[in-house]
């Protein structure tokens, strides 16, 4: 049975042989979307940043949130019903800087500047330098780069 087989596959190779298809090319690879490009500036931009302010460089595929409170781990909020009342007053002040930052560089929708979801995580995490911003949704270099320093003055008491 097995001398059998091996006769059929060596038969099949003889009749076969010639018609092959050359293999192939390997293509070149596809350039990267916007998308991987810019994870791909915010992770060296993290890296910059905590070098920077001498805090532990982070490692790739390690927690990217670790904010906390005495309980742990905390939910962070995504729309403004999702607020505790003491971080409502700040979310509005944040969401009167947008405004006025939106008008100040000629838009007319504040959403460019950033979204509510990332206002809410601000006021919640209450970052204190460019490297805690990195951690929050909606937070990239191109952003940090525009208002970074802004919106953390803007969150200070």
């Amino acid at each position: 049975r097995v001398l059998a087989a091996a006769e059929a596959r060596r038969r099949q190779a003889e009749a076969t042989r010639g018609t092959e298809q050359p293999l192939p090319l390997p293509q070149p690879k596809e350039a990267p979307t916007e998308a991987e490009e810019d994870e791909a500036d915010a992770e060296v931009l993290e890296v910059e940043l905590a070098e920077a302010s001498g805090e532990p460089t982070p490692s790739k595929g390690a927690a990217t949130a670790p904010f906390a409170d005495d309980d742990g781990l905390f939910d962070l909020p995504v729309e403004p019903a999702e607020l505790k009342p003491y971080e409502v007053g700040p979310f509005e002040s944040m969401r009167e800087w947008k405004r006025a930052r939106a008008r100040e560089l000629g838009y007319n929708d504040p959403c460019i500047i950033c979204h509510n979801r990332t206002l809410c995580e601000l006021v919640r995490i209450l970052p204190r330098n460019e490297s805690q911003l990195l951690r929050v949704w909606g937070m990239g270099p191109k952003r940090i780069a525009l208002h970074g320093s802004l919106m953390i003055a803007a969150l200070a008491p």
